[in-house]
């Protein structure tokens, strides 16, 4: 698994390549930046032949560019790759949802040393060629080990916002300042469909402190516990160099103050997020919203905090992006999919992902089949097959060209329906998400 793109709540889009590489030096990160988008959709919108039918993407609202008597310069607009070597000219907005991803997090990739220690002498050289230097060990859940990769990648990972590396003080020489340590953390469940962490910034005695809520999770059940998102702003990644950074007594909330200010949600942005969403999980790719906010603690006693202080509690998050994780399945499912199949095997598919990510997997397995266009979410395809069964008194018998029809069903659609409703649908799904 790896982290295929990340979209940013200006409308930045980033696309990682060599996506599945757990080097962090392999690949780079692509920009696509939100100027550029908002003139392709309107490109996409203006020259569309059929807006009427039921598969069109979903039309975004345009914000006209105000009239300049500047002259547009393209060459922002092109898509470009950030610079790695340099955190602090990472686009805010980026920098942000990695920060989330980095840090609500328990996995981690760390760099082993090829050991020849009992290898046959013969073939050291040639693991040495296979093997330079070193491989890559991740440890924990495959999709956190993605998050991790990707804000390494970007040059931000948990290193450079804690200041702590593997064994101890980070040795890397470029951090943020901010020494941010965790203090609390709520484990995902399947109830709330998030995780949230909290991470402090530590700081010298009578100065202020300053407690962040990171948090990560299914885009529609985070965008419920948002107030906010981060909307385009005029602030240049300058300001929050490093240099910048360390005037000030406490450098996460200076840093705070310059880059993090958030506007209310509108029904705009709240149909920017679900059409990318929505384009992401059509994909394939597997769909994580990350937020955060700053907490102020209510309590005299801030050494720790409680589940049940409204301070960290899981709401009033400012909204990030989202991130998309590509999952290829593993070599020989579809062809195992196929035998089943052919013997007369109803393949199910249950998960926990998106009804469009699980229906684009289940297509491209061959688990789900379109066949009718302009069918949304129930496709029907007729096959010539042999359906063997065991009668009720003992004996075979067989049916030819029976009808297979193909449907997916959300986990909140399941729980309305009774068993005896569930067993009479027609077709019965093939997959169900969000499970």
């Amino acid at each position: 698994m790896g982290t295929s793109e990340i979209w940013t709540s200006d409308n930045s889009l980033f696309r990682f390549t060599e996506s599945t590489s757990l080097d962090p030096s392999r690949g780079q990160v692509i920009v696509e930046p939100a100027e550029l988008r908002r003139r392709m959709i309107h490109l996409q919108r203006t020259t569309a032949a059929d807006d009427s039918s039921p598969f069109a993407a979903p039309s975004l609202p345009i914000t006209p560019s105000s009239p300049s008597s500047t002259p547009t310069d393209y060459t922002t607009l092109r898509s470009r790759p950030i610079p790695r070597d340099d955190p602090a000219a990472i686009p805010v907005h980026l920098r942000y949802a990695l920060m989330v991803a980095a840090l609500c997090n328990n996995a981690s990739v760390s760099k082993k040393a090829v050991d020849d220690d009992g290898a046959d002498p013969n073939n050291k050289n040639k693991a040495k060629e296979d093997k330079p230097d070193a491989e890559w060990k991740p440890i924990g859940d495959p999709t956190e080990v993605a998050l991790v990769v990707a804000a390494q990648k970007a040059g931000v990972g948990r290193e450079w916002w804690t200041g702590v590396g593997p064994s101890g003080p980070s040795t890397s020489g470029t951090t943020s300042g901010f020494s941010l340590r965790k203090v609390h953390e709520r484990a995902f469940d399947s109830e709330r469909k998030l995780m949230s962490v909290v991470f402090r910034a530590e700081t010298t005695p009578g100065t202020e402190t300053v407690d962040l809520v990171l948090a990560k999770g299914a885009p529609e059940e985070l965008l419920r516990r948002c107030v906010a998102f981060l909307p385009t702003t005029e602030v240049s990644s300058s300001t929050s160099s490093t240099s910048t950074i360390h005037e000030s007594a406490n450098p996460l909330a200076a840093h705070l103050a310059q880059t993090f200010r958030p506007a209310p949600l509108t029904d705009e942005f709240l149909h920017l997020v679900s059409a990318e969403s929505s384009r992401m999980a059509s994909h394939g790719l597997r769909v994580l919203g990350m937020a955060m906010k700053r907490a102020v603690p209510f309590g005299m006693d801030i050494a720790m905090p409680k589940d049940d202080d409204p301070a960290y509690a899981e709401d009033g998050f400012v909204f990030c992006g989202l991130i998309g994780l590509i999952d290829p399945p593993r070599a020989g499912v579809r062809e195992a999919v196929e035998r089943c199949q052919g013997a007369g095997i109803k393949v199910v598919m249950i998960t926990g992902d998106h009804v469009a990510t699980a229906s684009a997997i289940a297509t491209e397995l061959g688990i789900m089949k379109k066949g009718v266009a302009g069918m949304v979410r129930c496709f029907l395809c007729f096959v010539d097959v042999v359906d063997l069964r065991l009668g009720v008194n003992g004996t075979m018998y067989h049916t030819l060209g029976k009808a297979f029809s193909f449907r997916a069903i959300k986990g909140q659609e399941l729980d309305l329906l009774s068993d005896e409703a569930l067993m009479e649908l027609n077709p019965f799904p093939n997959v169900f998400a969000r499970v």
